[in-house]
């Protein structure tokens, strides 16, 4: 096994045993894998200029929320918004403001807000959306942030279009919520082919706001978010350090692709290759299969 630790400017990769105890250590610079830390896939080219691109993916999320909250408060002038209440955990304690089953009450309606990115899918070739974790019983009403290069889509859902559940696990996890875009075209045609679904006759969705991802009410929230203050450690720690502002799957396959280099280095004279979804590795050096 291979496990590696990143920093921002040096990596440290360690050989590892069955055994805990750390067997070598080898230390390489960072700049000498840039090829692959700052390698440019569709997504990152399409939203290069975005300034929620360089969010990380959880306050990013608050960020959409924020906004959502105050479009729909827009779209819904003649009714009250407010805070929905903590309520408890299942251990009795109770919930904080990030942990309610609802995003806000209107009126009397609880209304979830759930948003995604559109990414571009190799293994489909297509632009999709995916929305996670829709606690569906748990709502009145749900707002879809459809987050794309250049604009934000507020969608009033209508519970039914895309839904699926997450196998016996759905009870905990909630639903998900897929939208599709062509195969085989770029990320506009895409985005038009999803939202043109959203507003045909034979579903009861509604786009009620399009904003610019340079809009003041965006620029505000970011700017509310983002100060270092409100950056939780973590977060302060991977400021402006390559990759942090990667999806973790993505992330997760770019460190992948990054061992294996180092692997090539301190192996030379070895033979590599892909691994076969039966070995339950991710390539082969020789006869070893490595994870």
């Amino acid at each position: 096994q291979v496990m590696l630790a990143l920093t921002q400017r040096v990596l440290h990769r360690f050989s590892i045993v069955s055994t805990p105890h750390v067997r070598s250590v080898a230390v390489f610079q960072a700049a000498q894998f840039e090829h692959v830390i700052t390698k440019d896939c569709p997504t990152s080219v399409a939203y290069a200029d975005c300034p929620l691109f360089s969010l990380t993916s959880s306050r990013r999320g608050l960020v959409l929320e924020s906004v959502g909250r105050s479009v729909w408060a827009e779209a819904h002038p003649g009714s009250t918004v407010f805070d929905a209440s903590t309520g408890f955990c299942f251990n009795g304690k109770r919930r904080s403001k990030l942990q309610t089953e609802v995003d806000w009450m209107c009126d009397d309606r609880r209304v979830q807000c759930k948003s995604s990115q559109l990414v571009f899918h190799k293994s489909k070739g297509s632009w999709d959306f995916v929305f996670h974790n829709v606690k569906l019983p748990r709502c009145d009403d749900l707002l879809l942030v459809l987050y794309a290069p250049h604009t934000l889509h507020f969608v009033s859902h209508d519970l039914l279009l895309g839904v699926a559940t997450n196998g016996a696990k759905t009870s905990v996890r909630g639903h998900r919520i897929a939208l599709y875009g062509s195969v085989n075209t770029g990320w506009e045609d895409c985005l038009g082919r999803i939202l043109a679904k959203l507003g045909s006759p034979s579903n009861k969705c509604k786009i009620i706001a399009t904003v610019k991802t340079n809009d003041v009410r965006v620029e505000d929230a970011i700017a509310s978010h983002r100060s270092l203050s409100g950056l939780s450690r973590v977060e302060q720690a991977y400021l402006d350090v390559p990759m942090a502002n990667l999806e973790p799957a993505k992330r997760g396959l770019r460190m992948e692709a990054l061992v294996r280099e180092i692997d090539e280095i301190l192996h030379p004279a070895s033979v590599f290759g892909n691994a076969s979804a039966d070995l339950h590795c991710d390539w082969v050096r020789d006869s070893v299969r490595v994870e």
